[in-house]
């Protein structure tokens, strides 16, 4: 009892010495017991960081806060007509002015914002869908199915995106809704050829293998263990054509394409004041600007969001 009390109490009176550390030890056990940043945190650091991540995000918040708000901030009704108070320029009741029908510029110009951002991030879907889907199961089935799917891939990226797009639009009808299919589609072949590049890579790895000797199904290597480490890249495009569909939906509504009237979407608002631009320039002027800030904004956003992904980059 003696021995095993002399113990403890040796014990005790080493235990401050074992524990005592000096300074620079403190600090390197600090550091070393810092939880791992991972690298979508890290990523996120470096666009916060960029100026024009946070112009980007600025201008794309405001932009949403618009069109979520349009109905309650629009002066006026975007589709009343008011013939006695066309062609008002600028003034403190109509602070864009009025069109040709008396309706108020800027109202329409508010709700054209909603659908601007609607037809980007639909045709955006559509694209990034199709184009995963295309790319996941080119990439990983290979051999004569892959140079089969990539060599029609490649005939559509010979195609310029403009005119596809404005082919599909006529042989559907000219719609809003045709407009954001038609849009979407003419981005799938590079978004396919993205996700296979990176495909072809990653069922490379080792955890491909284990997955295939544990027995798992080709269905299920390629959706639950490769789509996950190959989809990054596509996220990344997505995010910059957003900004490509809004100015090609636009250009679409402009030949008279895309949105019919009296739907107040920008492309329209710019054919229709074409006509009057020496009367009337703030029919193009305003919805014009609208364009430049939303595409600009996106720009900015998707730009940092790359550069912040890019692995070749250090915190």
């Amino acid at each position: 009892m003696a021995d095993r009390q002399g113990i403890e109490q040796g014990a005790q009176g080493a235990l401050p010495m074992s524990t005592t550390a000096s300074p620079g030890q403190s600090d390197d056990w600090a550091v070393a017991s810092r939880k791992p940043r991972s690298l979508t945190s890290d990523a996120l650091r470096r666009m916060a960081r960029s100026p024009s991540g946070r112009i980007g995000a600025i201008g794309l918040s405001i932009l949403v806060l618009i069109a979520l708000a349009a109905a309650w901030i629009a002066p006026y009704d975007p589709l009343a007509v008011d013939p006695p108070s066309a062609f008002q320029a600028p003034n403190p009741q109509h602070l864009m002015g009025t069109d040709q029908y008396g309706r108020d510029v800027l109202s329409r110009v508010l709700f054209g914002t909603r659908l601007s951002l609607l037809i980007g991030l639909v045709a955006t879907a559509v694209a990034f869908s199709l184009g995963v889907a295309v790319g996941l199961f080119s990439g990983y089935v290979g051999a004569v199915t892959d140079l089969v799917v990539m060599r029609i891939v490649d005939i559509m990226i010979a195609i310029p995106s403009q005119l596809m797009a404005l082919t599909i639009v006529a042989a559907m009808g000219p719609s809003l809704r045709n407009v954001m299919i038609a849009t979407g589609i003419s981005a799938v072949p590079r978004f396919s050829r993205l996700v296979r590049s990176t495909v072809l890579s990653a069922k490379q790895n080792d955890y491909v293998l284990a997955a295939r000797t544990v027995g798992c199904t080709g269905g299920r290597i390629a959706i639950r263990h490769i789509l996950p480490n190959a989809v990054g890249p596509a996220l990344i495009l997505a995010a910059i054509y957003v900004s490509w569909a809004i100015l090609l939906a636009a250009g679409l509504s402009f030949l008279g394409m895309g949105a019919q009237p009296p739907t107040p979407e920008w492309g329209l608002m710019l054919s229709n004041g074409r006509q009057y631009l020496r009367v009337a320039p703030w029919l193009t002027t305003f919805p014009g600007l609208a364009i430049m800030i939303t595409v600009v904004a996106i720009n900015l956003l998707g730009d940092a969001l790359r550069d912040a992904f890019d692995p070749r980059l250090t915190t």
